[in-house]
Parts: structure tokens; C-alpha cells; sequence
């Protein structure tokens, strides 16, 4: 489910540089490297930053687990997040999510 931003209070808050580079990153990433980017993230080093920013991000988590979770047709016994390469990525992106 896409965030509407129509809805979302635009933030007065300044990201933490940090913050916004690691955002930028995982907007720009395709599914092989986001799995790349987000095995990095042992801890949380990043600033505190508002939801808000994080908008393009959650969009892009949200998207790969819509196609995760879709079925090819009705007879379909695996879905994609049945995979182990599909599993990593929505483990780590979960394990993300916790942080901010």
C-alpha cells in the first residue's frame, strides 16, 4: 500500500547528512543491489530523521513485497517470497524498517 503523500504532513526538519545519503542509495538500487546495501546495516549509525523522508524508500519496500507476494495463476503452489534470494531481501528490509 502506497504512502499518499497527498495525506503525509510535509516535514520542516533537516535529514542528518548521513541519513540522506543512505535514502538516496536505496532509492537508486535495483532488488539485487538493495540486498547488497541493507546486508550493511549491523546497526543503527544514521540520525534521527522524520518518516516523512523515508516516503520514496517504504514505497520501493512496498513495491518489492507486492511482487513478492503475487501469484502467476490460481494453481500456483510457490510465490516468489517462497525463494531464497526473495527471503533475504525481505528479511533485510524488515530488519531496516525496525530501525527507522
Amino acid at each position: 500500500m502506497k504512502i499518499d503523500r497527498s495525506k503525509s504532513k510535509k516535514s520542516s526538519s533537516e535529514v542528518p547528512f548521513d541519513c540522506k545519503l543512505l535514502i538516496e542509495e536505496l532509492k537508486q538500487c535495483d532488488d539485487e543491489q538493495m540486498l547488497i546495501v541493507l546486508k550493511r546495516i549491523k546497526t543503527w549509525s544514521c540520525g534521527k530523521c522524520e518518516l516523512y523522508h523515508w516516503i520514496d524508500v517504504l514505497d520501493k519496500f512496498d513495491t518489492i513485497l507486492e511482487e513478492c507476494c503475487h501469484k502467476e495463476s490460481p494453481d500456483q503452489w510457490v510465490l516468489p517470497v517462497d525463494l531464497a534470494e526473495n527471503a533475504k531481501v525481505i528479511l533485510s528490509m524488515i530488519e531496516t524498517c525496525s530501525f527507522i
